[in-house]
């Protein structure tokens, strides 16, 4: 058995060190790259404020929901709000369907997406374009299958110098599908590409691609286990031989001695860090967590009264927030919210209050209440991140109420005072936090609290790897090459 476990370690490094070597070092770069992405943030950002003066009073609003057979009764959304056209328009979703309208009541035409909408949009970013490249098959920064149904795409080049910036456009619906400088570009082929293994021809293919990532990542987090067990056995079997207390090294040269003794101290974290990237595509099944896929969903957030109700004119309201970008309808339990979401801020409205929203610990535990038709076994404000409620960008608001419910997912529910909005988090979660994020990302709320000790955390230990790998996959070269010597003499 012993014999198997060094084999197994042996070969499975001769085969999988550069790939290794390969995650660590883009892991190092991706605590501060990414991959290139056009964000909501970035839609924001470059939409133009919301005209008031086109706005529909809240009768002709009601009006129009009609025409288009909106039931207000039943669950729907609304949002008012700017495209990088200039265009405003209400988007309305259904169970049923999903349509966007102008305010002047006609349907939301597929652009035409001529020259002349592409200089519009290049001018966004004060810039004109050098070239436009028609595109018929995903590329390296489109790669996703779901992108496909957009084919032609639209590959713009501004001339914006050093910058480099490319917006990729789809020829179906004039939507922005992708934008990246040419710096994200570069540092995106020493991270995120090779680290979530994104060639093209691969992550076109979703299911493929998940397939090819459970496979590495599973052979490699065997044979990060076998090579623990045979690290720590040469350092028992050379305590024994030697009759001495003190732990040391066999080995005399140095490649073999840093990989025995780095690979065996950092052994756990390899291995955690191998599988965890694993565990980022696989779900967690329903007989390890307890929690079915077809747990009912039990919200807070009511069907939002249609503005043509309220007392108070929505133009009004918008009024004091001229910024506002886009605006979405919104609702806690039966109380009308009014979310306005500018370039950098936003503000959500208790109509009902006539104040920026508020909500005290008292009426979340009400709402609570009556949507799990249990009483919550414990209700906390949190003002620091805590093992669940937390993120290493601190993108996650704070404070929050933490309402923790004794039923059989044990779920607990995180509710921003200030938006309404709820995080639930079940054991399911808690598991899938537990295998992906927390052992991959270090994701503890005792180092997200100081990020440079977070930094130095994940340098130390990405390093370790790094050098692990380097040493494993010099050595597995050489034993290639002592074999093929002896195979031909």
């Amino acid at each position: 058995m012993k014999r198997f476990f060094y084999t197994l370690h042996a070969w499975g490094g001769i085969l999988l060190s550069a790939l290794f070597l390969m995650w660590f070092v883009s892991g190092i770069v991706m605590i501060y790259h990414g991959y290139p992405r056009w964000t909501d943030a970035e839609a924001l950002r470059y939409s133009p404020p919301i005209d008031h003066s086109k706005l529909p009073s809240p009768d002709s609003l009601a009006h129009l929901l009609n025409k288009y057979s909106v039931d207000t009764t039943t669950h729907y959304s609304l949002q008012l709000e700017s495209n990088l056209m200039g265009e405003t328009f209400f988007r309305v979703t259904t169970p049923e369907k999903e349509a966007s309208i102008r305010i002047e009541g006609d349907t939301l035409s597929t652009p035409n997406v001529n020259y002349g909408y592409l200089q519009t949009l290049a001018s966004r970013w004060q810039s004109d374009i050098l070239r436009v490249d028609t595109l018929h098959a995903v590329d390296q920064w489109t790669p996703f299958s779901r992108l496909k149904e957009d084919l032609p795409f639209y590959r713009i080049i501004l001339n914006d110098g050093e910058v480099g910036r490319w917006l990729y456009v789809s020829s179906r619906t004039g939507r922005i599908l992708s934008e990246s400088t040419s710096e994200e570009r570069l540092w995106a082929y020493f991270g995120a590409i090779p680290h979530w293994i994104y060639p093209t021809i691969l992550r076109q293919d979703a299911d493929l691609w998940k397939q090819v990532v459970i496979v590495l990542s599973g052979l490699g987090s065997i044979m990060v286990l076998a090579g623990c067990y045979a690290g720590i056995d040469r350092y028992v079997s050379t305590r024994k031989q030697r009759n001495k207390r003190t732990w040391q090294t066999p080995y005399k040269k140095s490649l073999y001695r840093w990989h025995h003794i780095l690979g065996t101290v950092s052994g756990l974290f390899i291995f955690a860090w191998v599988f965890s990237g694993m565990m980022s595509v696989v779900d967690i099944p329903e007989w390890l967590s307890g929690v079915p896929k077809d747990k009912p969903r039990i919200t807070l957030n009511g069907t939002p009264p249609p503005p043509h109700t309220w007392t108070e004119d929505y133009r009004n309201i918008l009024h004091r927030f001229p910024e506002a970008k886009r605006i979405t309808w919104d609702s806690f339990a039966d109380s009308p919210l009014m979310r306005m979401e500018g370039e950098d801020t936003a503000i959500v409205w208790d109509v009902r209050e006539k104040a920026p929203l508020n909500l005290s610990m008292e009426t979340v535990v009400s709402v609570a209440q009556k949507a799990y038709k249990m009483s919550p076994a414990t209700t906390t404000e949190l003002t620091e991140y805590d093992s669940y409620y937390i993120d290493r960008r601190r993108k996650l608001s704070l404070p929050v109420y933490r309402l923790v419910f004794d039923d059989d997912y044990d779920t607990a529910l995180y509710v921003n005072p200030a938006t309404a909005e709820v995080r639930t988090v079940d054991r399911r979660s808690r598991l899938s936090m537990w295998t992906y994020k927390k052992l991959h990302t270090m994701a503890f709320s005792f180092l997200v609290q100081s990020p440079t000790v977070w930094t130095i955390v994940m340098w130390i230990l990405l390093l370790a790897g790094t050098v692990v790998s380097l040493t494993g996959l010099i050595l597995g070269i050489k034993f290639v090459q002592r074999k093929w010597k002896r195979f031909h003499s």
